[in-house]
């Protein structure tokens, strides 16, 4: 935060100004202090060169502080973009999974169907309207009822990190 401020006070030219008006009092006293005026003015000179360098120090920090946080910046978005692709590429796996469970579903539900055609079928052939379900009878319908194999599909992986160990240099 004090990097920023400093900046906003050099970006306004407050060091600058300072500086300024150091080497102005430096010839002033140059001029107009007869006792100890150069000395006076040699000093000023310096402290003016002083502020200079701290403010050419600042605006150096200011810049370096910016590129930092521009770093971390992207470094972060590119997180949250590979944590996104990963999420979408688990919802397209999911989706398809789905697809299968439901595809499953279907098809044991038309066998389902085919058997109850079947045994409808052989039961309209028998003439006597007494129940005379034999064991194969029994058998049959318990196949029909028969849960459908189920499909369990595998969990989304999910990467160790959400940073990258350390990105080399020149890499995107």
């Amino acid at each position: 935060m004090f990097a920023t401020i400093a900046a906003d006070v050099v970006g306004y030219g407050g060091l600058p100004l300072a500086g300024g008006a150091l080497l102005a009092a430096a010839v002033a006293a140059f001029l107009y202090v007869p006792l100890f005026g150069k000395q006076l003015a040699v000093g000023l000179i310096a402290l003016a060169a002083a502020t200079f360098a701290f403010d050419l120090g600042f605006n150096e920090r200011a810049s370096l502080d910016k590129s930092a946080v521009m770093q971390s910046e992207i470094i972060a978005l590119r997180a949250n973009a590979r944590e996104l692709q990963r999420q979408a590429d688990a919802t397209k796996e999911i989706a398809a999974s789905a697809k299968m469970a439901e595809q499953n579903a279907e098809d044991h539900a038309a066998i389902n169907q085919q058997k109850v055609d079947e045994y409808a079928a052989e039961l309209a052939k028998t003439p006597t309207p007494a129940c005379g379900l034999t064991d194969a009878d029994v058998s049959s319908l318990r196949d029909i009822g028969a849960a459908a194999p189920r499909y369990t599909p595998e969990p989304p992986k999910r990467p160790a990190s959400l940073w990258p160990a350390s990105p080399g240099p020149g890499s995107p």
